[in-house]
């Protein structure tokens, strides 16, 4: 009799956690920040168009690279666009990463300027462009620059990701 009732109390144990668990977790409150336009949103924006990767560094507002308009645009946590549009060369990004270290020095020759890249992104069109505030200058820029363009070759870079190991930062 204990047996039966032993075996009884597992059973209506695990079935309570079996089902309580997914049923809970099904149910999400769809709410969209930020649109095209081309669905109801809080805030429409133009440049949010076909958007690929979404990162932000610790103290930085959300960066979107936003494959059908050649752009990566910022918002901060409630959708609202920050004022910098920066336009990738290449157009078309897929995929974004946040850069803290040194090294991804992206420079430029009129003005002159260089620094490590804060953003980069890879693009369907075969370039690896970077970010950095002050190049070109004068801050704040609203451009990326090419650091690697394959597009001759025919490359086509489809999401980015970073890596950092004791021998280096990698893409």
């Amino acid at each position: 009799m204990r047996t039966r009732l032993f075996r009884l109390v597992v059973l209506l144990s695990t079935s309570l956690i079996v089902w309580s668990g997914p049923a809970a977790a099904q149910f999400y409150a769809q709410h969209n920040l930020v649109s095209d336009g081309f669905v109801a949103s809080d805030h429409p924006d133009g440049h949010l168009v076909n958007p690929w990767g979404l990162v932000a560094s610790a103290t930085s507002p959300w960066w979107v690279a936003n494959n059908g308009t050649g752009t990566a645009t910022l918002y901060d946590g409630h959708g609202v666009a920050r004022a910098i549009v920066v336009s990738i060369p290449g157009g078309v990004p897929t995929g974004t990463v946040f850069n803290g270290g040194v090294g991804f020095v992206v420079r430029s020759t009129n003005p002159p300027g260089a620094g490590p890249a804060r953003f980069i992104f890879a693009t369907e069109n075969g370039v690896i462009a970077g970010w950095n505030p002050a190049v070109p200058p004068p801050p704040i820029s609203m451009q990326a620059i090419a650091a690697v363009d394959n597009s001759a070759s025919g490359a086509v870079y489809k999401g980015l990701a970073i890596a950092s190991t004791a021998t280096g930062d990698f893409l």
